[in-house]
This record gives structure tokens, sequence and C-alpha cells, in this order.
């Protein structure tokens, strides 16, 4: 009997301790005010948050307390390089300000990779000067070829000229056919042998001249013939070889090359990415790069808190709801407004030094944006974790 009411009585005391820290305010995101009305006031376009205690009756809660860290609103930036490389000049010092493009600090790869810059500019340009004359010449080919197909039109007309010559020739032949003929039919003592003899030379000579001049046309249509096969030949291959030019002179794939020589120019060095300071360096000149960051910077103009609100707190969280930030090294209290609630659920990453605290917790982060005061007095303490009390009965109008 003495045994079974000794653990039953440290049951009932520890679960009055509890129940007692809770009330009272002790235990982070149940802290309340007692409320004489049972209803909740709306407050910026919400109702004030409440929990739920032993019993299942709700609580009101006026604020929510939880652990928060400060960070610049763009986050912490942690440039690196590529792992084997050596840093050869580190440019910068923690707590230096750096504009977007300064550069921060250079690996010995650097000299190389200019090297290898220069090189595939001077192929890049000796391929392009190589293309154009070679271009040049293919353009010199076809128009040469081109040419030839031009004089065959000439030939063309010379062919016209000689078509109207063969018809005078061969009128010419037969009048002189017809003078013959009728001279022939008079009777012998008006006409002689020879006026004869010379008619009939004159008929054959015309109609020679006929056929000769219809001989030379067939030559001259069959040569044209002959120089358009040629000529179209020779445009077509001057043409062949123009595209060959463009196709064997490699021009795209060294300008890819060249890109890839600037891209890798610039893994040889590191520059500021945005306006910030620098957190923090984690190497010297000499060092070998690995796989962390070499260095961690970011704009500290504009600071936020990033809280572990309590799961069953979510509730009662609404934007531009006020919250005030403290912590033993800060100056003075950080003031801000919610600016984001997550949706996500999961386990929290701060501990508190309360040793009541529970080490294990379902938690939401909420992003609480700082003004302008708050934000400068924060900006010498990064990645400092402090408390964060956000007045769930208060709501900033929106801006």
């Amino acid at each position: 009997m003495q045994r079974t009411f000794i653990p039953l009585l440290t049951l009932l005391v520890g679960a009055g301790v509890v129940a007692f820290l809770a009330y009272g305010g002790w235990l982070p995101g149940l802290v309340h005010k007692p409320s004489t009305s049972g209803t909740a006031s709306t407050i910026g376009g919400g109702t004030a948050g409440s929990a739920t205690v032993a019993g299942g009756s709700p609580m009101r809660l006026d604020s929510v307390v939880a652990l928060a860290k400060l960070q610049p609103a763009g986050g912490v930036l942690e440039l690196g390089g590529v792992p084997g490389d050596r840093i050869e000049r580190l440019a910068v010092r923690p707590g230096q300000a750096v504009k977007k493009g300064d550069l921060l600090l250079t690996f010995e790869s650097r000299k190389l990779r200019q090297l290898e810059l220069e090189g595939a500019e001077t192929q890049l340009a000796e391929a392009t000067d190589r293309l154009k004359a070679e271009q040049a010449f293919a353009d010199a080919q076809l128009r040469e070829a081109q040419l030839a197909v031009d004089v065959i039109a000439l030939d063309e007309l010379d062919v016209l000229s000689q078509e109207t010559r063969v018809k005078s020739l061969e009128e010419q032949s037969k009048i002189a056919a017809r003078g013959y003929e009728r001279t022939a039919k008079l009777s012998a003592a008006l006409t002689s042998p020879q006026q004869l003899d010379q008619l009939q030379l004159q008929s054959d000579q015309a109609r020679n001249e006929w056929v000769a001049a219809q001989d030379q046309i067939k030559k001259l249509k069959q040569g044209i013939e002959i120089k358009r096969r040629d000529a179209t030949a020779k445009v077509d291959q001057a043409t062949a070889g123009r595209a060959r030019v463009d196709a064997t002179v490699p021009l795209e794939s060294l300008k890819k090359a060249r890109a890839a020589a600037v891209e890798k120019l610039a893994l040889a060095s590191l520059t500021a990415p945005c306006d910030g300071v620098i957190f923090e360096t984690s190497a010297d000149e000499g060092d070998s790069v690995a796989q962390t960051p070499l260095i961690r910077m970011g704009d500290v103009r504009t600071m936020v808190a990033v809280a572990e609100v309590y799961e069953t707190q979510i509730p009662a969280l609404r934007l531009n709801q006020t919250c005030e930030l403290s912590s033993d090294p800060l100056p003075r209290k950080l003031s801000g407004v919610v600016e984001r609630v997550g949706a996500v659920v999961g386990k929290n990453r701060m501990m508190s030094l309360d040793p009541m605290q529970p080490t294990d917790a379902h938690v939401v982060e909420v992003r609480i944006r700082l003004d302008d005061a708050s934000s400068a007095a924060a900006a010498n303490f990064i990645g400092l974790q402090t408390t964060a009390v956000i007045r769930t009965s208060d709501a900033a109008p929106t801006p």
C-alpha cells in the first residue's frame, strides 16, 4: 500500500507544478492575462489567439513567446569554389562592405583559365579570318561561273542575227534560181550560152551560201548548248563550294568553346552577388578549396527574425502583428511585424537554455520583418538567438 501511494503522490505534485507554471506564464508560448469575459475580441481582422489547457477549456493568449534567430532579409549567402583549386588572393576581410560585382577572392586556376580564354579567342579570330577569305574566293568563282551564263545570252543574240541572214540568203537563192529559169526559157537568139552559165553560177553560189549559213547556225546552237551545260555545271560547283566553305570552318563550335572558357574563367574568382557585408572568411591565401563555403555575406540593410512557434499557437497569429525581440547581447529591444507565417510543421532547431523546455517540439517558422532602426541595431548580430514576443492582441495596419 505504501509503495503504491508514493508514485501516485509524485505524479500529483508534478502535475500541480506544471499547471502552476503554465498559469503563471513561466512557460514560453503560454503567456496569458486573466479575462473576466469568456469571449474573444476582434482585432486586426482576426480574433485573439487561444490555447487549450488540461480539461479542454480554451484560454485566451494575448501574446506568443518563441525563440527567433536574426538574419538578413535576403539570407546569409554562402560562396564557395571548385573543390581541388587553391586560393591565390583574398581581397576582403570580415566586416567589410562590398558592392555587387566587387572582387572577393581569386583562385590559382585563374591564370590557366585566362590563357584558355585567350587561346579560344585567338582560334575564333583565325577561323573567322579564314572563313572570310575562303568565302571571298568561293564568291569570285561563283561570279565567274555566272559570267559564263551571261556570255551564252550574247551567243543566242548572235544566233538570231544569223537566222535573219539565212532568211536573206534563202530569198537571194530563190531569186537567182528564178532568174536562171526565166533566161533559160528564152530563145537562143536572145541569150548566149555564156549568159546562161553566168546565171547558173550565180544561182549555185546563192544556194551554197544559204546552205552554209544554215550549217553555221546549227553549229552555233550546238555550241551554245554545250556552253550552257558547262556554265550550269560550273555554277553548281561554285555554289557547292561556297556551301562547303561554311560547313568546313567550325565557327559555331569555336564560339561555344570561347563561351565555355569565359564561364571557366568566371569560376576562377568570386565576386559579390549583391551589395552587402562580409560576415566570415573561412580560408586564407594558399588554402585548398573544399566543399565548405569560403565566404559568408549578406545585405544587412533589411533584417528579419525567423521564429519557431509551436504548432498549436499558429492559429493565434496574423500578418502585421507587432513583435518585440530581446537578447542579452543586444543594446536594446528590437521591434518588427509578422511578415509571413509558414505552412510546414517541422522539428525545432533552436534550443532554449531553460531546462524545463522540451527539446523536441513541432514548430512552424514565422518570419518577422524588423523596422529600420532595429535592422541597424541587429546588423552586427547575425545568427543571434533571441526571444520573440508576438502580440496576438494587436495587429499593425498594412503599410
